[in-house]
This record gives structure tokens, C-alpha cells and sequence, in this order.
């Protein structure tokens, strides 16, 4: 079972899409009177910022799920910061792979809205430049000592292209005594 610990910093903005500026009619009509100088430059058109995502801290730990020392939790703390100029909205993806079967299970924080799908959780955020978000995630009911890989993977959400990840290996710990 996947459960959200804590949340934070969540702002819900806007679309995120981006303003262009146009030279068409930049001068007015008939600007300058009858016959009389231009209508004026126009503006050139502005590019969308480039997306940009940093992961900015990243840990993951092991231990016993809480109340039940038979089986293993793993929980993962990760901050993710908008590094764009512009509002950005960025896709994050968090696996456990199983390092003895090679299984793999998926998870995210719902800060907006936990999607299910084939692949897992997705977290889709949008941002504001230079804003930062922060999860933590208890991946209880793991098995006991074994070790996991840990990869979170941040994407801009209009193209799914791979902006940061990170990966750690962690093992959890034996049966608890008693």
C-alpha cells in the first residue's frame, strides 16, 4: 500500500501557457493622420521558456512499517523545484524495483490528484519559477530484507520529456525480535 505521509507548498496556478506578442496593428488605424508617417514597429514575437525542473533533495529510508514489525516500509522524502523562467507544470514518477524479483511498483504524492494507471502513481504539478514542492511517501508492507532501487523521474507534462531523476538503493531490515 501506498499512503501520502505530508504534503507541502502546493499552489494551484493557472494553464501555465504561454503569451505571444504580436506586431500586427501596433501602430492603430490611420496613425500619424492622412498620409502621414508609419503605423509604427511592432513587436517581435516572444519564444515560451524552455521547461526546467531540478530535483533539489532526495532521500530514502528503511525500516518496519509502523505497529507491524513482520514487514518492511520504505519511506521517500524529495523537493522539486521549478528552475524555468516561466510557470511550468512537471510530471513526477516514483518506482520500487525489487532487486531479487526485478518487480516493479510505482507511486507519487497527490498533491492535485492521484491518477491510477498501468504505469502507477503520477504527481502532474504546475509551478510558478522558482517554486518548490516537497513530498513525502510511505511505501508500506514491503518485504523484509531486501534491497530496493528507488527512482524518482521529474517530466514536463506537455511532452513527457525526462527533465531530472534520481535513484538510491535501500535495503530493508530483517524481522524485527519479539
Amino acid at each position: 500500500m501506498v499512503a501520502v505521509a505530508a504534503v507541502a507548498g502546493l499552489t494551484v496556478l493557472g494553464s501555465g501557457a504561454a503569451a505571444y506578442a504580436s506586431g500586427t496593428n501596433s501602430g492603430g488605424v490611420n496613425s500619424g493622420g492622412v498620409n502621414a508617417g508609419g503605423t509604427g514597429g511592432g513587436g517581435g514575437a516572444t519564444s515560451a521558456p524552455s521547461p526546467c525542473a531540478q530535483i533539489t533533495s532526495y532521500n530514502v529510508t528503511a525500516g518496519h512499517t509502523p505497529g507491524d514489525g513482520a514487514t518492511g516500509a520504505i519511506w521517500t522524502t524529495y523537493t522539486v523545484k521549478n528552475c524555468s523562467t516561466g510557470v511550468g507544470s512537471y510530471t513526477g514518477r516514483l518506482t520500487y524495483t525489487n532487486l531479487s524479483t526485478g518487480q516493479t511498483t510505482a507511486g507519487g504524492c497527490s498533491l492535485m490528484q492521484s491518477v491510477s494507471s498501468a504505469g502507477g502513481y503520477y504527481l502532474t504539478v504546475p509551478m510558478n519559477p522558482g517554486q518548490s514542492i516537497s513530498c513525502t511517501l510511505d511505501n508500506d508492507w514491503v518485504p523484509l530484507a531486501t534491497s530496493f532501487q528507488v527512482s524518482l523521474t521529474v517530466s514536463d507534462s506537455a511532452t513527457m520529456t525526462v527533465l531530472a531523476s534520481n535513484s538510491k538503493t535501500v535495503t530493508t531490515p530483517a524481522q524485527a525480535a519479539g
